[in-house]
């Protein structure tokens, strides 16, 4: 399904005479998914900006006057051909030449109050909703579109696929003391040594933590689970890894399956299973991160049955780049099978600057498999500044990335670069130029824990391939209302959230 955006405006007159509801139903009952809305008392300026195709007409000074007597009710309605469909709804300018049924038909009279305003192209519908909504409709699923639409691409069971090392977070608030025994500071994130091992423990027996089913490819597929399940009612994201034999394993199982994500787990007999202690004190974090069987996955495990069976569900496949310094021919193996699937997408991501330094050979042999490359702009510079680039700005670097040789040459790269509450950066191989594509800030105030901001993003934009199977503005939307729904809460932490 092909679909747009188109703005309709009740004007004065409309709010006035009481009939907002009932041209809002109009659009309901056709179809239509209204995904913005406001009363707005619009000024002369604003006005005059928006009908500046008709500032040379004799009646430009009286429109704008009677646009500025009231409120108005603004809205953005989505759906197939909505723009061209939209002025059939609303009728001719005047509503004499109105066929009865439209809207002006049916509710008005005269030319000078014809009640409403309807975009007559898709682009200047984006430009009038950028004019009226800077703050940009929100993005949902509609729960009647398998009823409208004869070619809505559905969320399929096990739809994504992630690889990666699966994490138990143990979260808890924390006193300054207790950082000063294990000589740790506020912001930083570690690897466990031998002098933080009894920390654990420690956290268990005596600060109540809160266990959160962690790693980052685990939590951009909890977080697409909870979009994409939210409408669909299915388990769309399912996750390999391995964990130990142990109290750990089980509480991970546990947590993922309270998220709704289906995880094939191989079991290490030998080591502990990953953990990250998550330190919290008055919003800040310290982190000390022991992935112990996390590093012992082995690609064999693919070959077993319901893991192969997962595989062979899977539309979109995804691995942060923490998974190269495990198993590159998991990796491989995973990459094969997409690229012999013309509907199969392999995504990774840059994930840490040390990865780009010191696993420069093992990421370089996957990325000509990867149909989707995600980073953050740190991650980016380390790329220019690893690999000599002469341009080292966001922009430039997307591209580089986005160019570079691919093993199918006929299915294109995406490079996609996040910059915080800066606009996200994505390139495509042979693109004249990377789209920007602007983030709605979020307070500083409610601002808890960035730290899995970019997991979100992720998950939030895997959420969208997954159903549509292309790179579309949609999956941007979701994934920076995602990472901004996650930043306001204590790790990534889904329980109680609702999409």
């Amino acid at each position: 399904m092909a679909s747009e955006r188109t703005y309709i405006m009740i004007k004065p007159d409309g709010v006035q005479r009481g009939i907002v509801g009932q041209i809002i139903s109009r659009f309901e009952q056709k179809g239509f998914k209204l995904v913005a809305m406001k009363l707005d008392k619009p000024t002369e300026e604003h006005l005059a900006i928006h009908y500046a195709d008709l500032s040379t007409r004799k009646f430009f000074p009286g429109l704008i006057a009677y646009m500025a007597s009231g409120p108005v009710c603004c809205m953005v309605w989505e759906g197939m051909n909505v723009v061209a469909t939209g002025r059939v709804m609303l009728g001719a300018t005047n509503p004499a030449d109105s066929a009865p049924g439209t809207i002006r038909g049916d509710l008005c009279i005269h030319v000078s109050n014809n009640i409403c305003h309807g975009s007559d192209s898709v682009d200047a519908a984006n430009a009038e909703i950028a004019l009226w909504f800077p703050e940009c409709p929100i993005d949902y699923a509609h729960h009647s579109a398998p009823w409208l639409y004869e070619d809505v691409p559905a969320t399929a069971e096990g739809a994504i696929l992630g690889m990666g090392n699966p994490i138990m977070d143990i979260s808890a608030d924390v006193p300054l003391a207790l950082l000063e025994e294990y000589g740790l500071k506020m912001g930083a994130a570690i690897l466990a040594e031998d002098a933080h091992k009894s920390l654990y423990d420690k956290l268990v027996a005596e600060y109540s933590p809160q266990y959160i089913a962690g790693g980052a490819t685990q939590n951009s597929c909890r977080v697409a689970q909870w979009i994409a399940g939210s409408s669909a009612r299915v388990t769309a994201a399912s996750f390999i890894g391995c964990v130990g034999a142990d109290e750990s394993a089980e509480k991970l199982r546990s947590a993922v399956r309270a998220d709704g994500v289906k995880a094939y787990y191989l079991t290490d007999a030998e080591q502990p299973t990953g953990r990250c202690a998550a330190l919290i004190n008055e919003s800040e974090r310290s982190l000390v991160a022991d992935i112990a069987a996390a590093n012992c996955y082995q690609a064999s495990h693919l070959d077993e049955p319901a893991v192969a069976a997962a595989i062979e569900k899977a539309r979109v496949f995804y691995s942060a780049g923490f998974f190269l310094t495990v198993s590159v021919p998991a990796l491989q193996k995973i990459a094969t099978h997409a690229g012999a699937n013309a509907n199969k997408w392999f995504t990774m991501n840059l994930s840490a600057e040390f990865l780009v330094q010191f696993f420069k050979d093992q990421m370089m042999t996957m990325l000509p498999h990867c149909d989707i490359i995600f980073g953050n702009e740190t991650e980016a510079a380390a790329f220019a500044a690893t690999h000599e680039l002469a341009d080292a700005s966001v922009g430039a670097v997307a591209q580089h990335i986005a160019n570079l040789p691919k093993a199918d040459a006929t299915r294109p790269r995406y490079c996609v670069i996040t910059q915080g509450a800066d606009a996200t950066c994505c390139a495509v191989a042979g693109g004249a130029a990377p789209t920007l594509y602007p983030v709605t800030p979020i307070a500083k105030a409610d601002i808890v824990d960035s730290n899995g901001a970019g997991d979100a993003f992720v998950g939030g934009f895997l959420s969208v391939l997954q159903r549509t199977g292309a790179v579309t503005p949609e999956c941007f939307e979701v994934g920076h209302k995602a990472a901004g729904r996650v930043i306001q809460v204590s790790g990534t932490s889904l329980q109680g959230l609702s999409w």
